[in-house]
């Protein structure tokens, strides 16, 4: 697919990409955005209603979501590598993730990292987990506000501070 004329100029190579993901996936942003709002409301109070997510045992509808999920990142990867774009995938944990989860024989707080993690080292892909740096990061409750699960200033400077050792060792930096 040919993005439009001067496109690449006017946008650089990162913003090149996101407007080729519009123009290929239109929806990709809603959809990432369901999975994280999901995500983030799995021990937020609302039980059984999205504790499904990180459930031991998952159902066939959440086992095909992730092979959804995983058709996803492997179109954006090909996309990225067809334009030679350095790309790789940021894992963010919601704030319950943090905690310990109430019931570890039914729940799982790490097993999206750990799905998506082991889906990413199979096909060489580029991936940061922000779960264990956060859960090491000191007052984890300082991180997220408590109301709405988004981070605090500490929250972006934790996760900004990991991100950037990353894209250094990765050499996603020129």
């Amino acid at each position: 697919m040919d993005l439009p004329s001067g496109l690449s100029a006017r946008l650089g190579p990162v913003g090149a990409l996101r407007e080729a993901f519009d123009l290929v996936f239109p929806n990709i942003y809603e959809l990432a955005t369901l999975a994280l709002v999901k995500s983030q409301y799995a021990f937020a109070g609302r039980r059984g209603q999205f504790d499904y997510i990180l459930a031991v045992e998952q159902s066939d509808d959440i086992r095909e979501g992730w092979v959804r999920t995983f058709a996803a990142m492997d179109a954006m990867a090909d996309l990225a590598a067809q334009r030679r774009i350095r790309f790789g995938f940021v894992i963010v944990p919601f704030h319950d993730q943090l905690r310990s989860v109430p019931d570890p024989s039914r729940y799982d707080a790490e097993l999206p990292q750990r799905l998506i993690r082991e889906h990413c080292e199979e096909r060489g892909l580029r991936c940061l987990d922000l779960l264990p740096p956060l859960k090491s990061a000191g007052d984890t409750e300082a991180l997220y506000y408590l109301k709405d699960g988004h981070w605090t200033v500490a929250g972006h400077r934790a996760a900004a501070r990991e991100i950037a050792r990353w894209l250094v060792l990765e050499g996603m930096l020129r």
